[in-house]
């Protein structure tokens, strides 16, 4: 072999070096992002465990109210507590999906009925009602 087909040699081994580099610190960034979105979601998943979200949802699903002062004088301020935890449950996986750090598809299908449920108990009479109460 002359020296320019060991050059020509070298030059592709380290082109197919550099490739193989790429490819593997591609797939390593790709590794790393799932791990970190299972991180985060097995965190939402104990911090629903924490606030005691089916239970408080079932507490939800009873409700029948009209308008949040009916709602203050029926409902214990420990259950009150235990609702809003709820919904700031859902707003922190909101704002998680909105700035990427959760993909927004996989948290909505697991609490869709969750969310549905608060829907048609909570509004728009609690949000009204909380933020006419907490808005000074």
């Amino acid at each position: 072999m002359t020296d320019s087909d060991w050059k020509l040699l070298i030059d592709v081994a380290t082109l197919g070096t550099l490739v193989v580099t790429l490819v593997v610190i591609y797939w390593q960034g790709r590794l790393i992002r799932r791990t970190l979105e299972a991180d985060t979601f097995v965190r939402l998943l104990e911090r629903a465990e924490e606030i005691q979200l089916s239970e408080t949802l079932d507490l939800i699903q009873s409700f029948s109210f009209e308008d949040y002062p009916t709602y203050q004088s029926a409902v214990t301020p420990e259950q009150q507590a235990r609702v809003r935890r709820v919904v700031d449950f859902f707003n922190d996986i909101s704002h998680l999906a909105q700035h990427g750090y959760v993909d927004d598809y996989y948290p909505v299908r697991l609490y869709f009925p969750s969310l549905m449920t608060c829907k048609a108990k909570l509004l728009p009479w609690w949000v009204k009602g909380v933020r006419g109460v907490r808005s000074n």
